[in-house]
């Protein structure tokens, strides 16, 4: 019995914390100073990785950051409006980084190891990878639906 009540405890803490570990940050036509900070918050702690360096311009901002445990980088670019909100966001890096991140914030159901085909829609937002198998790079695209 006791075996059987902490199997149950176990399986619920798994489910609330996986549940926790998607995003609920809306980006795409939101105001980039509104969202920003939340979502890379949100990239740095699924993959736990330390900044290493930003470019800001008027309609492109671009993180870079680097994995604290292997070096591997990754690339979060936001494509922005005029008036500040924004149009897309990209994230480039090692396909298994980036399969673990699409996991953990989009869709909890893919394989870790390769990018899932397809897409998933979440905050009215499209949601995909494509991946350059040669490089052995991916990216998640963020773009809004277009009925």
């Amino acid at each position: 019995m006791k075996a059987k009540l902490v199997f149950v405890l176990l399986l619920g803490i798994a489910s609330v914390s996986s549940v926790f570990a998607q995003t609920s940050v809306k980006v795409v036509h939101e105001y980039y100073n509104d969202v920003y900070g939340k979502f890379n918050a949100d990239v740095v702690r699924v993959l736990h990785l330390v900044r290493d360096t930003a470019m800001i311009a008027p309609t492109l901002k671009q993180f870079f950051y680097k994995r604290a445990d292997n070096g591997n980088k990754l690339t979060l670019d936001y494509q922005l409006y005029e008036d500040s909100r924004i149009i897309s966001v990209q994230i480039t890096g090692q396909t298994r980084d980036v399969v673990t991140l699409y996991a953990a914030l989009y869709d909890r159901k893919i394989k870790k190891k390769k990018p899932p085909k397809g897409y998933v829609i979440k905050n009215d937002e499209w949601v995909r990878i494509q991946a350059d198998d040669q490089e052995n790079t991916s990216r998640i695209i963020i773009q809004a639906i277009i009925y």
